[in-house]
């Protein structure tokens, strides 16, 4: 019994290959980058203090601002991460 083999492609194929591949890797390594620097940032967000008191309400709302400036690096952390992902996935298959 023979085993079912796939056609040999041209060697200008293999060196398009090659070069796509090693864009699409280079492009999933400084999206992975950008993320790890987006979860940094996010872990360095400083959140105040809230104590019972006269300015309560002004920390509050101090505290709102940082969280949505620390969940917009989250976010973009993520939709980073997933972008290395689909990156990876699709070097891997070429």
């Amino acid at each position: 019994m023979q085993s079912l083999r796939l056609p040999e492609p041209a060697p200008a194929q293999c060196a398009e290959v090659h070069a796509m591949k090693s864009l699409i890797e280079t492009a999933a390594l400084i999206a992975a980058c950008g993320s790890a620097v987006c979860w940094f940032t996010s872990a360095m967000c400083r959140l105040p203090n809230i104590k019972p008191g006269i300015d309560e309400l002004d920390k509050v709302t101090e505290l709102s601002s940082r969280m949505q400036k620390m969940s917009t690096w989250n976010f973009w952390a993520a939709g980073l991460m997933g972008v290395t992902a689909l990156l990876s996935v699709v070097a891997r298959l070429l």
